[in-house]
């Protein structure tokens, strides 16, 4: 989807274009033919040119990236082997929030391992399945500030931090702030979640349990 922040000046300058893809696991039976082929591309070989031709491009990862991730094929324990994130760059895939259920599927090291793997790669990664502050991510696209938070399901006991987590990165946005793109907080805020439904008004209108795709609002 083509933004557009300031409407009524038709100028490429004021324009980006951005891809959410919602979840991509690599994974199970596809971590196996990954395996199989030895190609970490071939998820992406028919998708990577659309993929990359946004300025930005993010993804749901559907379950941790580790070293020596065990061959699983049943069940909902999920892993990727550590080298599939060379798909992850090959499709330009720009960030990813790991604000999901499968996100600890290998516990804190997997976590821990899969935030490395994805720096390694050259990727911005935010949220938290525990929906932890200070997990989110300021992007800079052609001057335009993004700020990018992940959460998973949104509870009672959640859901204030995410507000006091979106107040945060508008004020850090604030600080960045240049006069072109006026706006009193940060140009764009972006939320991804892991469970899918749906997004309104940042978090507002979520019940307990709930959470959604992915979404985005202009300031």
């Amino acid at each position: 989807q083509t933004f557009n922040f300031l409407p009524d000046q038709k100028n490429e300058q004021n324009e980006f274009t951005l891809i959410s893809t919602g979840d991509i696991g690599l994974v199970r039976d596809v971590n196996y033919r990954i395996q199989q082929k030895k190609d970490p591309n071939y998820p992406f070989l028919f998708i990577a040119d659309y993929l990359r031709n946004a300025d930005l491009t993010v993804i749901n990862l559907e379950g941790p990236l580790i070293k020596n991730c065990p061959i699983i094929l049943e069940g909902f324990t999920f892993c990727g082997e550590s080298s599939n994130a060379a798909g992850l760059t090959f499709a330009g895939i720009d960030g990813a929030s790991l604000a999901n259920n499968h996100t600890l599927d290998f516990g804190n090291e997997g976590l821990m391992q899969t935030k490395t793997i994805l720096t390694e790669a050259g990727l911005d990664f935010f949220g938290h399945p525990k929906n932890e502050p200070d997990t989110s991510v300021i992007k800079n696209i052609r001057g335009i500030k993004i700020a990018f938070i992940g959460y998973h399901g949104l509870s009672n006991k959640s859901q204030d931090t995410t507000i006091q987590e979106i107040g945060k990165m508008e004020d850090q946005a604030d600080e960045l702030e240049t006069p072109v793109f006026p706006c009193d907080s940060s140009d764009f805020l972006g939320t991804a979640a892991g469970l899918g439904g749906g997004l309104a008004g940042g978090v507002e209108g979520f019940d307990e349990g709930g959470a959604g795709g992915s979404g985005f609002r202009p300031c």
